[in-house]
């Protein structure tokens, strides 16, 4: 799930690419790095609950999609351009052997009800906050890669297959159907 904390403007809807190719695009990366198979079908929804500026750019302030792996995992992905607690990103996997979960820290913003705690009183302010520490470790990579001292830790190929499952989003939302990214990968 991926949450942003505040609307967008509508500068920024202006030059944007949907909540699907924004948002979601790592949420596909991400999926198909625990998978370790690519996403093979999709069915996306959105909606605006609440901030008319999407509208206007044909996009959504909420969204929700079932994605299937080559090999049937399925897989469920929300998504808001307003979590008025903090920006949240996490996932939880279940599974036959375990179930296991990332995302979740003191500054997660989540009033836990059925503890009666707010989780947490410092919330991410953002996207920047919330993965500062990764940013400067993929920087560092980068650096050690142009420098010839390591080998390109991001294949290129989990880009365009995350940007593939993007679009496949994009046309079921407007179909309202299941998509094969197959029909955007050409393959």
């Amino acid at each position: 799930m991926s949450n942003d904390i505040a609307p967008s403007s509508r500068e920024f809807l202006a030059g944007s690419s949907g909540i699907y190719r924004d948002l979601h695009v790592h949420d596909f990366d991400l999926a198909e790095w625990l998978c370790d198979e690519p996403i093979a079908e999709v069915f996306a929804t959105r909606r605006v609950r609440e901030f008319q500026q999407y509208a206007e750019f044909s996009d959504g302030d909420v969204s929700l999609i079932h994605a299937v792996t080559k090999s049937g995992v399925q897989i469920s992905i929300s998504g808001t351009r307003h979590d008025p607690r903090g920006h949240d990103v996490r996932f939880e996997v279940f599974g036959s052997k375990d179930s296991l979960s990332a995302g979740f820290s003191l500054r997660t913003p989540l009033n836990l009800l059925d503890a009666g705690i707010e989780l947490s009183t410092s919330p991410y302010a953002g996207f920047v906050d919330r993965f500062r520490e990764a940013f400067r470790q993929e920087t560092q990579a980068y650096i050690e890669w142009i420098s010839g001292n390591r080998d390109n830790p991001c294949n290129p190929d989990s880009a365009r297959s995350s940007i593939c499952v993007a679009i496949a989003c994009e046309i079921s939302a407007k179909e309202n159907r299941v998509v094969k990214v197959a029909e955007v990968r050409g393959s």
